[in-house]
């Protein structure tokens, strides 16, 4: 038995290992799958009106392509995982119990929006009429309408009704509905152009009102939530008057645009409705703007940079977030102010500052140091429940859980990073159940997988000025040229080293996070794609995109450890972007980025008594070399074979493994394949899809009583 492979550009003959035996079962598809058990992040860039309590423990919010319903006690998540790409917004109506959740448009085709039940994340109906992207969705109050905006040109406006699908009335007819789900729908029964600039959220009030004649209307708000700059302050209060005549219902959709003072906002960050049916508006100028109707009844200037949101917490206070870290405590009774046609900060404004209505607190001072000390946590978005609870999501992608009662912050629920994860390196202690992620932003963050939550204030930031580079400040790859490529643990634990994207090699101390050595590798400043450990730990492989690996040999105790360069290889014909060791340490196997297909070189490299040019040149196939483990390279024995059942769009990394597995976007696949091992020629794929970009794969800590088979850290970056 054979297989074609191809080595560097040339073809070539693969054979097998001399014990092997091909199998029956090798031919058929694998029963595998991917069990999503806990999604690591939150997505501070999407819709700011995403995140909406659906009772007093859970939650909801968007974080990828996944929705995530989250409990608090005890901490756990269901998830829904009905799209192709990045959620873009996200509505949830408790009156159904039901969510509605938006996209953009996939490679080929519109976006669409998922209708989904909140208890059991089950898809009921898919409505598909926009195009390029679903900015903004919000339903009435009963869950019978529901508004959504598109990004086309005259940013659309559409009213669907007949949301869900008529439930069974018994048994015998469970199984027909559940097939015939989900229902699709092509057109709203109302649309509207909206003109020209974007409202990329929408929140509706919290009651809708009945006429006399029977007809009910639907008052809700529809603002640029920062994300239309140039074209002004906007922001459209819509009402919706439903009429049924007979068995069908008609809609008619009445604007009046916000009327501010002068000066106002020139954007409006947040907006959200009080039981009184007022609507709150928080502007760019750091104003708290009361609405009664499309006018003004009360304003007041809260800070001096933006306001990231206002809402009420019921018989409590009015509440603020500032982009500043610092949360606004207001009384429910507004102070007497002058009328005036000025803004908040504008002359003639009525603005005591010693007037006792608002209390400002920095959320380092209610508890929150560790979180501040990590991230500069710019709030821009909050969702209140009846106890008082309150999250709050910060546009550097941190998701909170204050009291308001208390004035406290009760833990730090999620957090994530702002760029691309490009490396996941999981610790060699499974008792210590920490996972580490690094990132296109340059950062580095820890994870409890046990406890289902970031080490809060345990970041290692490569962005600020503080870290050294060997080689100077880089002026190329804009916005990565400081990110973490790659990273390893040494056996031990005792020694991280991590790899940038313009070829810097650090490694630390663990875990104090202590400098050892420092080295400008690659001379071409190409990213470091993969380091690896020996099991000895005397060496260290490090892969570059320069089509090099560079071998470090280490030696002495951990505080005088001595690091040096044995050899540098050059036999790729393309970028490496993986390697791996065999168990025994001496010979090394790299893969490499050509065409479409990842090449395959192996070398019997390692052993030091060859010189580099020896080692070179001898490039030989050891069919039956036991290799180290984690395996996590694409290519080689195990896995050769993969390729030809994904021609048309190439994979960064595809798994062949039954053991517990965490994964974190990167790339361009949304999917992780499984085949058998070894696979058949071309093999049958088993694909477990629902994330919104590829995946890059680590074998997780072993499985203990009590502790999901799988983690699954999904960051924010469109990503």
């Amino acid at each position: 038995i054979t297989t074609r492979a191809r080595f560097g550009r040339a073809p070539t003959t693969l054979c097998p290992p001399k014990a092997f035996v091909q199998r029956e079962e090798n031919s058929r598809t694998p029963p595998a799958e991917l069990l999503l058990s806990w999604a690591h992040g939150y997505n501070g860039s999407a819709s700011p009106s995403s995140l909406h309590w659906i009772s007093a423990n859970e939650f909801v919010f968007p974080v990828a392509a996944i929705g995530v319903v989250q409990s608090l006690d005890p901490p756990k998540q269901r998830f829904f995982r009905g799209h192709s790409k990045e959620i873009t917004c996200l509505t949830h109506n408790a009156a159904r119990g039901i969510c509605a959740s938006g996209q953009s448009a996939p490679h080929s085709g519109k976006p669409f929006i998922c209708l989904w039940r909140a208890d059991d994340c089950r898809l009921q109906t898919v409505l598909s009429f926009h195009d390029a992207q679903i900015l903004s969705l919000c339903f009435n109050a009963e869950g019978t309408l529901l508004f959504s905006m598109g990004r086309d040109d005259a940013h659309t406006l559409a009213v669907w009704d007949k949301l869900l699908p008529p439930q069974p009335r018994g048994r015998a007819e469970e199984q027909a509905f559940a097939a015939s789900l989900p229902i699709v729908r092509r057109e709203p029964i109302s649309r509207v152009a909206t003109g020209k600039v974007p409202a990329f959220a929408m929140v509706a009030m919290k009651t809708s009102t009945t006429s006399a004649n029977g007809s009910s209307s639907t008052q809700f708000a529809a603002y640029d939530a920062g994300g239309a700059k140039g074209f002004g302050v906007y922001l459209k209060f819509w009402t919706c008057v439903e009429s049924k005549a007979s068995k069908e219902t008609t809609v008619e959709l009445l604007g009046k645009n916000g009327i501010f003072p002068s000066p106002g906002p020139r954007q409006v960050l947040f907006c959200s409705w009080t039981s009184q049916g007022q609507c709150i508006a928080c502007g760019d100028d750091g104003g708290f703007y009361l609405f009664e109707g499309n006018t003004v009844a009360f304003s007041r200037k809260i800070c001096t940079g933006p306001l990231g949101f206002g809402i009420e917490v019921p018989n409590q206070c009015y509440l603020f977030g500032g982009k500043d870290a610092v949360i606004y405590f207001g009384d429910l009774r507004l102070p007497k102010q002058e009328k005036s046609r000025s803004g908040p900060g504008g002359k003639g404004a009525a603005i005591p500052s010693n007037d006792g209505w608002l209390t400002a607190l920095h959320l380092k001072d209610m508890g929150g140091s560790l979180a501040c000390v990590s991230a500069r946590l710019r709030l821009n978005s909050a969702a209140t429940n009846p106890d008082g609870l309150l999250l709050i999501g910060t546009a550097d992608h941190h998701l909170l859980l204050v009291h308001a009662g208390r004035r406290r912050l009760v833990r730090v629920l999620h957090a994530a990073h702002s760029g691309e994860v490009l490396a996941l390196c999981p610790h060699p202690n499974d008792d210590l159940r920490l996972c580490l992620t690094g990132a296109s932003d340059g950062t580095v963050r820890f994870w409890d997988l046990e406890g289902h939550s970031p080490v809060v204030g345990r970041v290692i930031d490569f962005c600020r000025e503080g870290p050294w580079w060997p080689a100077g400040r880089v002026t190329y790859h804009a916005g990565s040229a400081r990110g973490v490529f790659s990273m390893a643990f040494r056996s031990s634990g005792e020694l991280l080293a991590i790899g940038h994207g313009e070829g810097t090699l650090r490694i630390l101390s663990f875990p104090d996070l202590q400098p050892i050595f420092e080295t400008s590798t690659s001379k071409k400043r190409e990213p470091l794609s993969d380091i690896k450990f020996s099991q000895q730990g005397d060496i260290l492989a490090v892969a570059s995109w320069d089509q090099a690996v560079y071998i470090y040999h280490l030696s002495g105790t951990l505080n005088s450890t001595v690091v040096s360069l044995q050899h540098v290889f050059r036999g790729n014909s393309s970028s490496v972007t993986h390697l791996q060791l065999s168990a025994d340490g001496l010979t090394l196997m790299t893969n490499s980025k050509d065409a479409k297909v990842h090449s395959l070189c192996m070398w019997s490299a390692l052993d030091l008594n060859l010189s580099a040019e020896e080692a070179r040149h001898k490039k030989v196939l050891e069919r039956c070399q036991e290799w180290d483990t984690p395996w996590t390279c694409p290519c080689g024995w195990p896995v050769i074979g993969m390729w030809a059942a994904n021609k048309e769009s190439p994979a960064e990394m595809l798994a062949a493994a039954s053991a517990p597995m965490m994964l974190t976007p990167a790339g361009h696949v949304t999917g992780v394949c499984f085949a058998r091992v070894p696979p058949a020629a071309p093999p049958p794929v088993a694909v477990s899809r629902g994330r919104a970009a590829g995946a890059v794969v680590a074998p997780a800590p072993d499985r203990k009583p009590g502790i999901a088979r799988c983690c699954v850290r999904i960051a924010s970056a469109q990503i």
